[in-house]
């Protein structure tokens, strides 16, 4: 079994039941869900850099609603290691990285080597 902890169960209960009332549910657009569904039942997306524009585009973008002008490719952190697949950006100040991980991953906490 994977666990996965990339969120703080304790924090995150905290943090929505302090914001509940602010915390506003919009969903315009299903269709991403069942896009990438769709994708990977197909064995489409198991090439992970040929389908980092289809993580961007789906998941980052119609999914979850990122201004996608915000977005940096690959941007390489200098001294604080290798670069990551997705960067955002406003005025300059990186406000938050995604890194990819391939459809065979089965540990989301595993060091890249």
């Amino acid at each position: 079994m994977v666990v996965n902890n990339i969120f703080n169960q304790k924090k995150m209960n905290e943090y929505i039941n302090k914001y509940s009332d602010k915390i506003i549910i919009n969903q315009p657009d299903m269709n991403p869900v069942n896009d990438w569904i769709n994708r990977l039942s197909n064995n489409t997306l198991e090439k992970e850099k040929q389908n980092y524009i289809n993580f961007k585009d789906i998941i980052l973008g119609r999914l979850l609603g990122y201004e996608l002008e915000d977005l940096e490719f690959e941007h390489d952190p200098g001294s604080e290691g290798k670069p990551v697949e997705f960067t955002f950006k406003k005025k300059d100040k990186e406000y938050m990285v995604v890194e990819a991980k391939g459809t065979k991953t089965k540990d989301l906490n595993k060091k890249l080597n």
